[in-house]
């Protein structure tokens, strides 16, 4: 009698323990779904040329979810000899914009030679903010990392292992619902890019 009941008592602990592990699996299944998550986004090798015959732009809307921030992007970019100044894109970036208009752009500018985030387009009218540049020669750079950091109302570029950081303020009336890499005056090559959303709702997300 004494075996027959430890058994049993057993064989209910057993049980339990199974019904607990499987309480806490459907529950972390359930948040993961109805939760936030991260998506990712890649392209390479992209040629942005502006000249007669293009405009130097490619939308890659299409492959983001909106809104996009917060969002990490990671570009790199393979100039055009453009220390040389032969061909070279003038400036080169990232641009996010909404259905009035309205922009914010990042990136370089090889004429002047500055490192910019430019925010003041980001309203109507147009906002009262600095635009923060910085000097940097990019005397024979084979390949320009350049990493932008996206919120929903700050934008922060960061380069040159660290040693450009520029961060600003934005202001909208609408949310963003393209973002276009471009190139002026020139030519510059996108060896790789990667946008990395966070909080992302998969339920709410098409």
């Amino acid at each position: 009698m004494c075996k027959c009941k430890q058994f049993k008592t057993t064989e209910y602990v057993i049980r339990t323990e199974l019904i607990s592990v499987f309480s806490v699996l459907c529950l972390l299944l359930l948040a993961g779904s109805c939760g936030n998550s991260i998506e990712k986004v890649s392209f390479r090798n992209v040629e942005l040329i502006q000249d007669i015959r293009s405009s130097g732009i490619v939308d890659i809307s299409s492959k983001i979810k909106f809104p996009v921030a917060p969002a990490e992007i990671d570009i790199r970019f393979k100039p055009n000899n453009f220390w040389l100044g032969v061909g070279s894109a003038e400036k080169f970036g990232i641009r996010l914009s909404n259905q009035y208009g309205q922009y914010i752009e990042a990136g370089y500018n090889s004429f002047l030679q500055i490192f910019f985030v430019e925010c003041r387009h980001s309203s109507s009218p147009e906002a009262f903010v600095d635009v923060p540049v910085q000097f940097y020669s990019l005397d024979e750079v084979e390949m320009l990392d350049i990493r932008i950091i996206l919120d929903t109302d700050s934008i922060k570029l960061l380069t040159m292992d660290g040693m450009v950081e520029l961060t600003s303020l934005y202001y909208y009336s609408a949310e963003f619902n393209k973002i276009e890499l471009f190139a002026e005056n020139g030519k510059v090559y996108v060896e790789d890019l990667s946008i990395t959303q966070k909080n992302i709702n998969k339920l709410t997300t098409k």
